[in-house]
Order: structure tokens, then C-alpha cells, then sequence
């Protein structure tokens, strides 16, 4: 197993950013909440910056009718180097892949017309944590003791956003001992305008490490101003 362990934190840079200018997306509880404004950039690992995204500084715009194809098309067009970009679906719903070089981040962008848009409440949304958001931890991990989990909310410009934070690791053997492993750390934000609805999911995605060693690499409010950044930038291109 290779270990990986620059540090996503020491990579950050000020880029005209404040520190306050992170979003402060919970402390360990159930319910935590917080706000977000502004934009960084990401270190590369080999030296250059990665600039993020951004919208024009406002609240995420509403749209007034069902996106369709060809804005999902047109979205999906959207180049951000040097993340390195995977088009995974324009039909129905755009779904594109960002990646940013060692250390690995990968920042997936969903957007679809609303079929399940609840209010942009935290009461609304946890209806659904146990039925529907806590799907993104995988089986293997959903059930430990040592899995986190959190749900909460983050304000952007003036706009409620849900967002849910995860981490669980295991390195092990299964029931008949064969060698298993499962990790996670993965910070989501969700939003919708009650037409068409986004979700942007920021998470590690490099070598297997250990426990302290992933969350050294990509801590929780790094993952947050990059799922941020990018939310930002597509409620604003819609």
C-alpha cells in the first residue's frame, strides 16, 4: 500500500481569500450550521495553484423553468484547469467528475430537474437523511461504530444550503478472511429553487491511508470550500 500524506490544508493558498471566508459547515454535530462567502485555490502538489470556481458573489439564481438537454449540454462544457474533467451524463441531468491533480480530490457536479425538492430547511431535509442522503456512505462503512456522520446547514450569500459530512474507514478481513477495505471522506452540499435542484459532492479519492492520514490530507473544511466553490459557480451558470 502507498502512503500519500501532503497535506490538502498545507497546499491552500490566500489568493485574496480571509480565513473567515471558509465555511464553518458544523463542529461534530448532528445539526451544526454555518456560513460561506469567497473563494480559494488549491495547491496542485507540484507547485501550481488551482484557482476554484466562483460565481459573481450573489445568491445561487433561480430559474423558471426545467433545464433540459441542451443546458446540461452546455454546462457540461465547462472546463476548470487544471482539474481534470469526466463527463458522466448530459441526458436527463448533468453529472461531471472534477479532479484535482495529487492529491487526488474529486468533486462531482449533479444537477437534474427537481423530482424530491424539499424546502431548503434543515426540518425538511432531515426527512430524508436516513431514507435517501446517507446512501452515499457504502455498505461496508454505513453501520460501523467508527463512521461520522453530520448534517446541517452553510449559508451562501443569503441562501440556506443542506450539507452532509461523512468519514468511515475499515482495513480488515471479511466474514471468511479475506482481505477488505472501505474509506470515505466526503462532504456534500445540496440545494434547490423548487424547478431544478444540484448536488456537489467533494471527497478523497487517492491512495489508501490510514484513518488520520486521509483526514490530515483532506480535512472537512477543505472538502467544504471546494464543493463550495464549484455549487457556487453552476447556480450561477444555469
Amino acid at each position: 500500500m502507498r502512503t500519500f500524506v501532503v497535506s490538502l490544508s498545507l497546499l491552500l493558498l490566500a489568493c485574496g481569500s480571509k480565513s473567515s471566508d471558509k465555511p464553518q459547515a458544523g463542529s461534530g454535530s448532528a445539526t451544526g450550521s454555518g456560513s460561506a462567502t469567497g473563494s480559494a485555490s488549491v495547491g496542485s502538489g507540484s507547485g501550481a495553484p488551482i484557482v476554484l470556481p466562483k460565481g459573481d458573489g450573489t445568491p445561487p439564481k433561480k430559474t423558471t423553468a426545467k433545464l433540459t438537454d441542451p443546458d446540461f449540454k452546455r454546462m457540461a462544457a465547462f472546463d476548470h484547469p487544471p482539474f481534470l474533467k469526466r463527463i458522466r451524463n448530459t441526458q436527463d441531468g448533468m453529472d461531471v467528475r472534477f479532479t484535482t491533480p495529487r492529491p487526488r480530490i474529486g468533486t462531482t457536479v449533479t444537477i437534474t430537474p427537481c423530482f424530491t425538492c424539499p424546502p431548503m430547511t434543515l426540518d425538511k431535509w432531515k426527512e430524508r437523511e436516513d431514507t435517501d442522503l446517507k446512501f452515499l456512505i457504502g455498505e461496508d462503512l454505513r453501520n460501523r461504530p467508527d463512521t461520522t456522520w453530520e448534517m446541517g446547514t452553510v449559508d451562501l450569500h443569503g441562501q440556506t444550503l443542506v450539507f452532509t459530512y461523512q468519514v468511515g474507514h475499515f482495513f480488515g478481513k471479511d466474514d471468511q478472511g479475506n482481505p477488505k477495505a472501505a474509506y470515505s471522506d466526503a462532504y456534500a452540499l445540496y440545494f434547490n429553487d423548487g424547478i431544478n435542484q444540484i448536488r456537489v459532492v467533494s471527497e478523497y479519492q487517492d491512495s489508501p491511508v490510514s484513518r488520520a492520514e486521509m483526514l490530515t490530507i483532506a480535512p472537512k473544511e477543505d472538502l467544504a470550500r471546494v464543493a463550495l466553490a464549484f455549487l457556487d459557480f453552476y447556480t450561477h451558470s444555469w
